[in-house]
């Protein structure tokens, strides 16, 4: 993966309405990574190769040339 750090939102909820004015948000389910057995909720996933945002496309296609050679 090329880019940044994910935002870290892994687990599903629902959105439950309590009143009118009051939503409440229920948790459905919970992520578990098959590889590591862990969990990414709050932390995010870290990309192979961190760039800028600026940067990504740039640096995605020059790794591609790389690979390819």
């Amino acid at each position: 993966m090329i880019g940044r750090t994910t935002p870290g939102a892994a687990d599903h909820v629902t959105p439950v309405n309590v009143t009118p004015q009051v939503q409440a948000i229920l948790p459905e389910a919970y992520v578990v990574d098959a590889v590591t057995g862990g969990n990414w909720e709050g932390t995010g996933v870290r990309p192979d190769i961190e760039t800028s945002e600026d940067d990504t496309e740039a640096t995605a296609l020059a790794t591609l040339r790389q690979a390819t050679q």
